[in-house]
């Protein structure tokens, strides 16, 4: 099982803004599918105001997304490669993402029963396969405070308004 990987690879005539201070961990590639209040939605479809839920159970209104062009290796993970849902089919997914982990494999793993890594630390070359570098969009969500988001079925941190 592959993940689709030509509906994420960018443009090269795509518009970037420039100048943005971003931390390459803290986006999501494009494609990966969010969930707000009105349902299940690609990341380059979401707008500031939207609403996102969270790992708390509530909902963060979306302040701010900037969108970069990064050339990085990611993850290609497969469906429920870290639980059932986990992720919600084959992803792509940056290799220096920050996901939040909570069950047995984290506590065997880890030594607790929850903890926020780095993607790239799970890697098996199986089932979470690191790939070559490659040009990508990144869309990198913020919100007034830090926040934890669903995003294809994972557990991904998402900073603050610096």
């Amino acid at each position: 099982m592959n993940p689709k990987t030509d509906r994420l690879q960018s443009s090269q005539n795509a518009p970037f803004p420039s100048g943005a201070e971003t931390k390459l961990e803290d986006g999501l590639l494009e494609g990966a599918i969010v969930l707000t209040v009105d349902g299940a939605i690609p990341v380059e479809d979401l707008a500031p105001g939207d609403r996102i839920l969270t790992l708390d159970g509530g909902t963060a209104t979306l302040v701010d997304i900037e969108v970069t062009e990064i050339e990085k290796p990611a993850l290609a993970v497969s469906n429920e490669a870290l639980g059932k849902g986990k992720p919600e089919g084959d992803i792509l997914l940056a290799a220096d993402a920050r996901i939040s982990l909570g069950d047995w494999r984290t506590k065997a793993l880890f030594g607790t029963q929850d903890t926020t890594i780095c993607a790239s630390r799970i890697a098996d070359g199986e089932q979470i396969r690191k790939l070559s570098p490659m040009r990508w969009r990144m869309f990198n969500l913020r919100f007034t405070a830090d926040e934890i988001i669903y995003a294809d079925g994972l557990e991904v941190t998402a900073p603050s308004v610096a």
